[in-house]
């Protein structure tokens, strides 16, 4: 799987395909034969709101593809009418005698009751299993029973399923013993709640290859974070992703998740922290400090669609944000071991009516003893390189005279050292609160997205 930064995975696809490709069979006598003649083509499934006649066609992919494995896509957001109830059931009868050719179910919304029935067999061949469910649950209206909820809800078991996820509070009664990927959406746990999913964790252990949390974990506020020796241990997890609704509408479990897991040295970790601020020390808003420790390089890129995320792989870490004090000083504040920092040419820009330049300012807050409270300790102490791309790429241009100009006007100001990069395009910078120097280093062209490749 390619995990491309910039446009990160933000958990997980449940999307299936489209499947205007059936009108190959209204074209022709022979090309209808053809298509009806490929059982694969009628492995995916569909019982969706906009498909027409969904229930009839459903019975009519899970008949062509016989004997072949199929992917069921089930989601509906309104209350059908007692004929097309009967119809779901219907469909529903006929998987529950194929289910052992069932490779992957996704049910969205509001869950038929045949389908949650479905869900309690035990799977043989299924791979994929994910329940995103309306809130509170409903069968087309009906609440599930609270009893049920409490139960653990998933009670079918299945050796072969290796990817699960679930919605709403929604947990597995009998651990998938062969389970690599876990993708947890839409729930803000009590800590009784969490308890059970930490438990849950702690049963895949020596499986769990990927894990994912989108707008789901705890409340800050009601989980106790463990002692090092206590946490749930997942040695063998490669990928671990906590986001958040960055508008704010939806629940903030925060990072608190990572200082509950043991995970790995070389585990990935890609989280969301669209509150961290500068003044704001509260070890949540990061990894656990194990893994801030060993940062040593930092990446800054400037893309709208992925604000306040960042990536942590080995020793580097990939942030898209807004390049601005309180947000250097909030990383550089988590991750205390930085010694490279890339930053991309918006460094060099003016926004909203500054008169300085994000870069200006950085080299300013280098070189005072700390914040303006008095809260923080020096910035980037062991800071040795700054890289910053200049987006010029014309006839080998590193940077507009203008804008050299304009900038070492702007460190002058600030009783600076201006810009000279006669040598190498770079120059060095001496921290009079150190008493030691670092060097910025210019680069034409911007920096490329970050690509990690992994195999899960």
């Amino acid at each position: 799987m390619d995990l491309y930064f910039g446009s990160v995975p933000h958990s997980y696809n449940f999307e299936a395909g489209s499947l205007s490709w059936v009108v190959v069979s209204h074209i022709c006598h022979y090309w209808r034969e053809c298509a009806l003649g490929m059982k694969r083509l009628w492995c995916v499934i569909q019982l969706r709101n906009r498909t027409p006649f969904a229930s009839s066609a459903a019975a009519t992919f899970l008949q062509r593809s016989y004997p072949l494995n199929i992917t069921l896509y089930h989601d509906t957001y309104f209350f059908p009418s007692g004929a097309v109830s009967g119809l779901i059931d219907a469909f529903y009868a006929s998987l529950a005698e194929n289910r052992d050719r069932i490779a992957g179910i996704y049910l969205k919304g509001m869950v038929h009751q045949t389908a949650w029935m479905l869900l309690q067999e035990d799977l043989v061949n299924t791979v994929e299993i994910v329940v995103l469910c309306d809130s509170p649950i409903r069968f087309f209206g009906k609440p599930l029973r609270e009893e049920s909820r409490s139960g653990g809800l998933l009670k079918g078991r299945s050796l072969s399923v290796k990817k699960l996820g679930l919605g709403d509070y929604l947990c597995a009664a009998n651990p998938y013993p062969n389970l690599t990927h876990l993708y947890l959406m839409e729930t803000n746990y009590s800590s009784h709640d969490y308890s059970m999913l930490l438990s849950l964790l702690s049963s895949l252990s020596s499986t769990l290859k990927v894990l994912c949390f989108s707008n789901a974990g705890p409340d800050p506020e009601e989980v106790v974070l463990p002692a090092l020796s206590n946490r749930v241990l997942l040695p063998h997890l490669q990928y671990i992703e906590v986001v958040n609704n960055e508008d704010g509408n939806g629940p903030d479990p925060g990072t608190t998740v990572l200082h509950c897991l043991s995970l790995p040295p070389s585990v990935a970790i890609f989280w969301s922290a669209y509150d961290c601020c500068a003044n704001d020390r509260r070890i949540v808003h990061f990894p656990s400090q194990e893994h801030c420790d060993r940062i040593k390089n930092i990446f800054i890129s400037l893309d709208a669609d992925d604000y306040g995320c960042y990536l942590m792989e080995g020793d580097n870490v990939f942030g898209s944000s807004y390049i601005d004090s309180q947000t250097m000083h909030s990383i550089c504040n988590g991750l205390p071991n930085i010694t490279s920092m890339s930053l991309p040419s918006s460094c060099l820009e003016y926004r909203n009516r500054e008169t300085t330049t994000q870069f200006t300012k950085l080299l300013e807050d280098l070189n005072r003893h700390q914040d303006e409270m008095g809260s923080l300790p020096i910035f980037c102490p062991g800071l040795l390189d700054v890289h910053v791309y200049t987006g010029e790429s014309d006839g080998g241009l590193i940077l507009k005279d203008e804008t050299e100009q304009q900038i070492s006007y702007e460190l002058m100001e600030r009783k600076l050292t201006p810009l000279d990069l006669s040598i190498g395009n770079s120059m060095q910078f001496y921290r009079d609160v150190l008493g030691k120097s670092f060097t910025v280093h210019f680069h034409p062209g911007d920096m490329d997205k970050r690509i990690i490749t992994y195999t899960a």
